[in-house]
């Protein structure tokens, strides 16, 4: 227990045990050490009350309580802390269950606050609806009250003529009202996070003036509309500005390109901003990253562009024209997004300049030409997706042995699939809608993806059976020094930022997933190929597949009862082929397969309509003409048979379609079966049989 370790230091005046795995309950001990000043306890396992209340004998010392992200419940009412005269910082961040009563009407608390951290609690919902004790507090350099869904307007009277906060976080909740009005500058304020609350109106004109100091600026998803003031660059120690996910519209100023040298990241996507992108200018001093995504900025990006960006978003645009080749030379590039916008032209070989790019996409252009090769280490995201691209890529294009998704779906690009054997890392394989021909290749089986799409192209021939094991339990990505800042790049961006994802087609539509996918989907798409053969069986060992989709192709045999063992099987679609048989029972144990289609094959005898199956329409078994309903006709009846049509015959419970099984099972039939005939051939008690059956079927033929 803390309070044996700390019983003989009465004399103690800070106690710094922040980011431990300490666990258990806080002992009352150490808010009573008579000379106790500073008790942080913060990012522990702490859990249950604070043991604080009314009758509490607090050291009259105490001048900062810390335990933020604990397990801390109950509830703390700070009229408990009344007799605490030195009291400075209070952070009791990230404990959800901990039950903070701060207004107190008419209470004047004695002390004077500096900091006060209180994101993530149980806390008063009208802590600035009815601000009774924000309101005493003349002295806070540090408030956050962010992540508790606090109502109110935006409080603009802590800005007054006195205020000496330096950072406020009020981002997270469900404040409304505007910016409106500021009538004193905020010399003191260096943070200001508002962001995901539903602030209106417009920025001040005056803006700049009214925040001169400020480093960061998150007004991130909420109401704001107008254009953003030309004051804004006076503010030259910006840092970090997002102002995305609202509703500015109108020019940029220029200035906000080139007028910030310290400033780090920059974020204005999703709302309605027009102009020349970049305002013209093509010297950019933002230094990390730059986020211009899903405006309707137009024209060509400038030539000679220079900067240090690691990030460039530009999706959903209206950019249009060639890049000028000197566009590549930003080589500290690990993020470029172009997609969605209008930019023509081949791909210049300079593009093997991006040196340490990590994701790269150019999807949704009107890029043609065949794809340059290049070698990069890093590049983990590719996607060319939507183009006029084309060229024999057999011989492969990016010598990218770290690739994880590669999306070249909608070109025209052509060849064989033997360079896909390189991209070992490959986890989402998009190649739909080309002209790729040949085989599916057993090269393909050496791969470990979760998404394969090699829908609508020229691929003929039978499927190798080792696809059944092509879903393979990936190892975790191993970080190497040289590469952990690009992959953190890379989560933060993909993850937080880029909204587009990755699109895979199943259930009869498009969705869209995104980066991290591997739990979400899994699925395999070869439909509009020429692909014909039987199905192999083997590709019932995809137990964990989540879509299959073999539809308008030249499969032909029966439909394999392995299938039946595809347990996480959400949509399977067989539809025009040239499949016979029945549909297996099996099928019918198949719990969460919520598509399924059979149409336009040569299917027989009956539909099974237990399960899964008594939800679907005859949509999925139509263009089958001996295919029947289990209630149609005796034919269908279970107690005509149990084939693989059939409902299963009783006490049947185990799927099997194991070969080796098959054929001893056929051997032993046929040797059966001549073992009888030798005997009624050759045995004398055999002749009886066989004259007793004449006998018996000739007097049956009689009636």
């Amino acid at each position: 227990m803390l309070s044996t370790a700390f019983r003989y230091l009465r004399n103690i005046r800070e106690l710094h045990l922040g980011s431990n795995q300490f666990s258990g309950k806080l002992s009352a001990f150490l808010f009573s050490l008579p000379h106790i000043e500073r008790l942080d306890l913060s990012g522990n396992q702490f859990e249950g009350p604070i043991p604080v209340n009314l009758s509490s004998n607090l050291s009259m010392s105490l001048k900062s309580l810390r335990f933020s992200q604990n397990n801390l419940s109950g509830k703390l009412s700070f009229f408990w802390l009344r007799n605490l005269t030195e009291l400075e910082e209070i952070d009791l961040s990230g404990n959800t269950n901990l039950t903070v009563r701060v207004n107190i009407p008419g209470w004047v608390p004695p002390f004077q606050l500096k900091q006060l951290t209180l994101s993530g609690c149980d806390l008063d919902k009208g802590i600035i609806e009815e601000p009774h004790f924000l309101r005493t507090q003349l002295y806070l350099e540090e408030l956050d009250l962010s992540n508790n869904n606090l109502s109110g307007s935006m409080p603009n009277w802590l800005f007054t003529k006195e205020a000496t906060l330096v950072n406020l976080n009020l981002g997270n909740n469900s404040l409304t009202g505007s910016l409106l009005p500021i009538g004193h500058p905020q010399t003191a304020l260096q943070t200001m996070i508002i962001s995901n609350n539903h602030i209106t109106g417009q920025l001040p004109m005056g803006f700049g003036s009214i925040f001169p100091c400020l480093s960061t600026l998150d007004f991130y998803h909420n109401n704001f509309y107008g254009q953003i003031p030309m004051s804004l660059c006076h503010i030259n120690r910006m840092r970090l500005l997002d102002l995305s996910n609202n509703n500015f519209s109108g020019e940029l100023p220029p200035c906000v390109f080139t007028d910030f040298p310290d400033l780090w990241i920059f974020s204005i996507s999703n709302n309605q901003l027009g102009g020349l992108v970049f305002g013209g200018m093509n010297n950019l001093s933002v230094g990390f990253a730059l986020h211009l995504g899903n405006n309707i900025f137009e024209g060509p990006l400038p030539p000679l562009l220079s900067g240090s960006l690691v990030i460039l978003s530009l999706y959903d645009n209206k950019l249009s024209g060639e890049l000028d080749p000197s566009f590549w030379n930003l080589s500290r590039l690990g993020v470029l997004n172009l997609s969605g916008n209008h930019i023509t032209g081949k791909i210049h070989p300079k593009i093997c300049n991006l040196t340490s790019i990590e994701i790269l996409d150019l999807s949704d252009n009107n890029f043609s030409g065949p794809i340059p090769k290049c070698t990069s280490a890093s590049l983990s995201s590719f996607n060319l997706s939507a183009n006029s691209l084309s060229g024999d890529i057999s011989h492969g294009l990016f010598s990218t042995p770290n690739l994880v998704t590669l999306d070249m779906r909608y070109n025209k690009l052509t060849g064989n699939l033997s360079w896909l054997e390189d991209l070992g890392n490959i986890s989402a394989l998009s190649l739909g809608w080309n002209e790729f021909e040949g085989q599916v290749t057993p090269n393909l089986c050496k791969l470990c993806p979760r998404i394969i799409d090699l829908s609508h192209n020229k691929l003929s021939g039978s499927l190798p059976p080792c696809l059944g094991r092509i879903f393979c339990d990936r190892k975790a990505i191993e970080i190497t020094d040289p590469f952990l800042l690009l992959y953190v790049i890379m989560e933060v961006y993909i993850l937080v930022t880029d909204t587009r994802g990755f699109t895979f087609g199943t259930k009869g539509n498009q969705y869209t997933y995104g980066y991290n996918f591997y739990g979400k989907m899994s699925g395999i798409d070869l439909s509009g190929n020429m692909l014909s053969g039987e199905i192999p069986w083997e590709l019932g060992n995809l137990s964990h597949i989540k879509s299959l989709n073999l539809s308008n192709n030249f499969f032909s045999g029966q439909i394999p009862v392995s299938f039946a063992n595809m347990s996480e099987i959400e949509s399977l679609d067989l539809s025009h082929n040239e499949l016979t048989g029945p549909i297996p029972w099996q099928l019918t144990r198949l719990w969460m397969l919520g598509v399924f289609s059979v149409a336009y094959n040569n299917l027989s005898r009956c539909i099974p309509n237990s399960g899964q199956f008594g939800s679907f329409t005859m949509d999925s078994y139509q263009g089958n003409t001996n295919l029947h309903n289990m209630t149609q006709g005796d034919e269908c009846s279970p107690s005509h048979g149990s084939g693989a049509g059939d409902t299963p015959p009783e006490g049947s419970d185990r799927i099997t379609d194991d070969p080796v099984l098959y054929a001893v099972s056929a051997a032993s039939f046929i040797l059966a079966f001549w073992t009888t005939i030798a005997f009624m051939v050759c045995h004398p008690a055999g002749w009886k049989i066989i004259l007793k059956s004449a006998k018996l079927l000739s007097w049956c033929c009689r009636f």
